[in-house]
């Protein structure tokens, strides 16, 4: 299959939306996916371009929310009746067409029966539809994009398990239980490396990998002058050592949130089990990330668009601490900011995925509550 239509209401789905297309951007090609707000340029005549998207796209993807039939104009009228809405003229066009059009229910949406719409939609009522949770949101736009048969041929091969990793030029070592020893950055004339040296570099990785020497080791003792030292660690190739965090999860153990900014209601509030067997003052994480976490991070947000902020704030009858692993891969941590209650603020919060430990300090579990707000406090 080729290009891919989001059909969505802004009011019901616009957050779900923003988030299921940079997720499919990321899996199938930006080329592949048509959202309004990103695909139409500047100057266009909005309406001529959804014409030509509807005429060439092969599959449509229908976001249903909870108010996607029922949403209203200002007289108060039921959108979905009026011919000029554009929702009910993108699903129209697809199914006038006969391409598949998934509608994809979210928030505890249900597809609508035939007689609930117009004419030109009963069709939609038939058609198999696929749910997005907001729990495994990862997992499912995965599923979903394997059974729609939109997998790019390179995100079909099993992905290998890896021991040094590169991202924006900045390779990073792994001890042998799997937190980061040093990750460096480097210039462009610093990469020119010689052969020789690349043999150096690859012995260096050899002997940490193997164990030899203590685990963490302090990689400023070996850094050139005005060299840019970080101890922040990357996705681990191996996630789910005997002491190691899962820093790749698809989803938390107490669940995933998917948020745009505004959201509402703020805060959001999970219950959590703070605490687990990975300490993480033996990880050479960012200074202030301590206590007991799980492997696996508690809870997953995932944050559609750039943001002023994220809050995340915990509060427990036990002492405990936060640990949050933004989309950037830096680390953002707080024991006790009011009594025994961690506070962490990310600013500005850029979109993509936050990873949140809640920690406890006694190596015990404890139920705790998690905020996540864009207020401050």
């Amino acid at each position: 299959m080729g290009a891919v239509f989001v059909s969505y209401r802004r009011g019901d789905t616009e957050g779900q939306a923003r988030a299921l297309f940079n997720d499919l951007t990321d899996l199938v090609g930006e080329d592949s996916v048509f959202m309004d707000v990103d695909s139409i340029a500047l100057g266009r005549d909005f309406r001529q371009v959804l014409q030509e998207r509807l005429a060439s796209c092969d599959v449509m993807l229908a976001l249903i929310g909870p108010d996607w039939l029922d949403i209203r104009d200002a007289s108060g009228n039921r959108r979905l009746n009026s011919p000029t809405d554009f929702v009910r003229q993108e699903v129209a066009a697809a199914l006038k067409r006969n391409i598949p059009v998934t509608p994809v229910l979210v928030r505890g949406a249900q597809i609508p029966a035939a007689e609930q719409l117009p004419d030109d939609l009963k069709d939609l009522a038939f058609r198999n539809g696929f749910e997005l949770s907001h729990t495994r949101w990862e997992s499912d736009v995965r599923e979903m994009i394997k059974r729609l048969g939109l997998e790019k041929a390179d995100a079909q091969r099993p992905r290998q398990p890896v021991t040094v990793t590169e991202k924006a030029d900045r390779p990073v070592l792994y001890g042998s239980n799997g937190a980061v020893v040093a990750r460096r950055a480097f210039s462009s004339k610093t990469m020119a490396i010689g052969a020789g040296a690349a043999m150096l570099v690859l012995g260096l990785v050899a002997v940490l990998l193997s164990g030899g020497g203590s685990d963490v080791t302090d990689p400023s003792t070996d850094l050139p002058p005005g060299d840019a030292t970080e101890t922040t660690p990357l996705p681990s190739p191996s996630p789910g050592g005997t002491n190691s965090l899962n820093v790749v999860a698809e989803s938390g153990l107490s669940g995933s949130e998917t948020l745009s900014p505004g959201f509402d209601p703020d805060p959001v509030t999970i219950s959590v089990e703070a605490g687990g067997s990975v300490d993480l003052s033996t990880l050479s994480l960012q200074s202030g990330c301590v206590g007991w976490a799980a492997p696996a991070p508690d809870v997953i947000v995932n944050f559609s668009e750039s943001g002023t902020r994220l809050r995340f704030y915990a509060s427990s009858s036990s002492d405990t601490a936060l640990a949050v692993l933004d989309p950037n891969g830096s680390w953002h941590c707080n024991d006790d900011t009011e009594g025994n209650d961690p506070d962490v603020t990310v600013t500005p919060a850029a979109p993509g995925t936050y990873r949140v430990w809640v920690t406890t300090l006694t190596n015990s579990n404890a139920g705790a509550t998690l905020g996540i707000t864009e207020l401050t406090r």
